[in-house]
């Protein structure tokens, strides 16, 4: 379905519009992609909605008032499959994030008792309040995974959220009165607001689980509007308040104060819910944030509306900006850039001269560092704008979705191949291509909305490199991208590759995704070397009947053929399979489970240490091994499946455990221990020293006990605990115990690891259940 009809800064691809025949009408709420580039949408409805935009699926229906919908398509627009969660109350989705793997993750608020099961069965929570809100997490084919609500006894409402690559989910909302923001039945964390609504912030595992929880405000009605993270999985967050506000989640304080109206406010905490900083942009009439992005480098970038003349930069020079029109109604777009300390760099404005308001509404930031926002400007009634800026905040263009009726965009999102994702609704009869030329949709009722769909693309080249496991020269299903390799695009002057006279348009290094890209390509003659890393060799090239998917590369050289990026070409789709020379250099050749490669060729729990040490480097839940920066020894991938991931852990401690305490495979721990959670220098060769474990125990643990358990060992950290490895501390009467005194089940205790000890299946059974979380945080 994409149509590049001509060498544009943005060129339509696909519009799509989902109307219903109620009043309440339909909206597009939030939009994502994933790596294939299929898209997901999720909005609101009442009545039915049809999402197939062939009209072939059944259509949905609602249980209720209002109820959410789920849809998902194909990269070129293709219909997928629909889903409905809701029951007979009001039901609203607020926000969606999709990972690296496809899951999905929906917020919002609910009333009365709502179904968040799309399948045939039933996942039923009952609100406590007037509205509750929650979180839902689904897989890439919309099954259920959980759902949670965080209750209150008002109205409580989740407005964002953000998914690290652990699968935490961190959840903004605001509520009124109090609220409970651990959604476990059997424990709370609540928290009362301080006068008439406040913020609130969570953070659930991929489980769904409590992992911490804030709250931020003052007396009067502060909101949050949007959070995201930063490659460190710092926590952004951006809203609006009145009055004097705390931004501080704990005992101490950070207060800001507003000019008078409601003033902008941006606050950043660490993943562990640490306040860092907050800053305060105000003094005009009225300063609204609603979204938030950040780049590579960590800076921060705000969008929202502002009315008059309001100083932008928090620190302690002004730097005024000045709306175009100050009536009552009128407000213009604000962009403003700060740094990862929280410091004034830029800020820009867009606008015209109408009293109708106008306001930014979504940003997001592509990988090379420009910055895309989307919103609302004045036209014959409300037209939306799609704008694109550099790092420096220069306007590179700048469209609009021209209409007859009251248009609004909800969500703006960058796919894995550059192109533009937008939604919300419209009224009326709105031209969704920017171009010369038109498509125009017209919704069902001049009154009720109709949802909409836009795909645009820009001049850009790029895709993926994998690591091809079966040497197929095809991305097959779990197939996974290879970071840090580097892929430069030629052009070929004579038309000749390999003359002498290429010309090198550009540089890339590939993400954690594999993903690279070029943008701003001007039209003409190019092809793409990949640089091979060592160790691996290039797949075959174009096998199979699927050009999305195939590795477009020749399996010697490296390149591809030239290719032509001409006026109906505006993608140059150019992917690369990788395959390894040996497939398992990861994996000892000798012994899988001796990672540390000890002369011996003993397994120890030195070799189950190194795999949780790497494991508890920052971010790390699995870790892509091909890496041209790493060489064994360890040899952390016992499995040999090119990650580091808690089964290699486990598989260690598994054979462990079948070999039992005090024989010599085990090798013993003989010196009290001590371990820096993320630190691989403090584990060398064999030795571990220095220190002591500190032990939590699962049941009480005196000389009474003939083989005793320990949950875990830990490092002896103060504030930090992270597990370790699980021991059998052997404690008979005919071996006293070295523990100076009995230690009390859920107690810590520093404990010198001197006798032998086998690893307690406790921890296995526990890590199972955890997906092994064995990061800090």
């Amino acid at each position: 379905m994409l149509e590049a009809r001509r060498p544009l800064a943005v060129d339509f691809g696909l519009a799509v519009d989902f109307p219903v025949g109620t009043a309440f009408g339909v909206g597009g709420e939030s939009i994502a992609a994933d790596l294939s580039g299929n898209i997901y949408l999720t909005g609101n409805f009442s009545d039915t909605v049809q999402l197939d935009p062939d009209g072939v699926a059944e259509p949905l229906v609602s249980a209720g008032q209002t109820d959410v919908f789920l849809a998902k398509y194909d990269r070129d627009g293709e219909f997928l499959w629909a889903k409905q969660l809701g029951g007979s109350g009001f039901d609203y989705v607020r926000d969606m994030a999709v990972d690296a793997s496809g899951n999905i993750h929906l917020v919002g608020n609910f009333s009365g008792t709502a179904d968040f099961d799309p399948s045939a069965e039933t996942n039923q929570l009952t609100s406590a309040g007037d509205f509750d809100a929650f979180v839902v997490r689904l897989t890439a084919d919309g099954e259920l995974t959980w759902a949670k609500a965080l209750a209150g006894t008002g109205f409580e409402v989740a407005q964002s959220l953000a998914v690290d690559a652990n699968g935490a989910a961190y959840v903004l909302g605001a509520y009124f009165t109090t609220i409970d923001l651990n959604p476990s039945a059997s424990q709370s964390f609540s928290r009362t607001t301080a006068g008439d609504s406040d913020i609130f912030l969570t953070k659930l595992d991929v489980n769904g689980n409590f992992v911490w929880g804030a709250s931020m405000g003052g007396s009067g009605a502060d909101f949050a509007a949007a959070v995201t993270l930063d490659a460190s999985n710092n926590v952004l967050v951006v809203g609006d308040f009145v009055g004097t506000a705390d931004f501080d989640p704990s005992t101490a304080t950070s207060n800001l104060t507003s000019g008078g109206n409601r003033d902008l406010f941006i606050a950043k905490l660490t993943t562990g819910g640490t306040f860092t900083w907050a800053r305060r942009v105000g003094a005009g009439e009225s300063e609204l944030g609603t979204g938030i992005a950040t780049d590579a480098s960590g800076n921060v970038y705000a969008v929202g509306s502002f009315r008059g003349t309001v100083d932008f930069n928090p620190g302690a020079a002004t730097v005024d900006l000045t709306s175009r029109d100050d009536s009552q109604f009128g407000s213009d777009v604000f962009v403003l850039k700060l740094s990862a300390s929280g410091d004034y760099v830029w800020a820009r404005t867009l606008g015209t001269n109408s009293p109708i308001e106008e306001s930014a509404r979504d940003v997001t930031v592509s990988r090379s560092g420009d910055v895309y926002v989307t919103g609302a400007l004045a036209g014959a009634n409300r037209d939306v704008f799609l704008a694109r800026l550099n790092s420096a905040g220069s306007t590179v263009w700048q469209q609009n979705l021209v209409g007859d009726g009251t248009n609004t965009v909800e969500s703006l999102a960058l796919d894995h191949f550059g192109r533009i994702l937008l939604t919300g609704q419209y009224t009326g009869t709105t031209d969704f291509d920017p171009t010369a030329e038109s498509f125009s949709l017209t919704s069902a009722s001049d009154t009720a909305p109709s949802a909409f769909v836009v795909q645009l693309s820009q001049p850009l080249i790029g895709n993926r490199v994998w690591l091809d496991l079966n040497e197929n020269g095809i991305l097959d299903a779990g197939e996974n991208g290879l970071p840090n390799v580097t892929v430069q695009l030629f052009n070929p002057v004579d038309g000749i590759i390999g003359n002498g006279n290429d010309t090198l348009v550009g540089t890339r290094t590939t993400d954690a995704n594999g993903a690279y890209l070029f943008e701003d390509a001007a039209l003409g003659s190019y092809y793409v070397q990949v640089t091979l890393p060592d160790n691996f060799k290039f797949a075959p090239q174009d096998q199979g009947t699927d050009d999305a998917i195939d590795s477009d590369v020749d399996a010697t050289s490296g390149r591809t053929a030239i290719f032509a990026l001409a006026a109906d070409t505006a993608f140059g789709d150019v992917d690369a399979g990788l395959a390894l020379v040996n497939p398992r250099p990861w994996q000892n050749p000798v012994n899988h489970l001796n990672v540390d490669n000890d002369t011996g060729n003993n397994v120890s729990p030195i070799d189950v240490l190194l795999v949780i040490n790497q494991l508890n480097s920052p971010g790390a839940r699995l870790l892509p091994l091909p890496d041209a920066n790493f060489a064994p020894p360890p040899y952390l991938d016992v499995n040999g499946d090119q990650f580091v991931s808690p089964i290699d852990a486990l598989l260690v401690i598994n054979h462990l455990n079948n070999v039992g305490a005090g024989e010599a495979e085990a090798g013993e721990v003989a010196s009290q221990v001590s371990l820096a959670a993320g630190l691989a220098d403090h584990v060398a060769g064999a030795q571990v020293t220095g220190g002591n474990f500190a032990a939590r125990s699962s049941s009480t643990i005196d000389d009474a006990s003939p083989e005793p358990r320990l949950a875990a060992l830990a490092p002896s950290i103060a504030g930090r605990e992270t597990p370790v490895v699980a021991t059998s501390h052997l404690v008979s009467a005919s071996q006293p115990s070295d523990l100076a005194k009995p230690l009390a089940a859920n107690t810590d205790e520093a404990l010198p690891c001197g006798d032998p000890a086998r690893l307690d299946e406790s921890l296995l059974d526990q890590l199972a259940a955890d997906s092994a979380r064995v990061t800090t945080g």
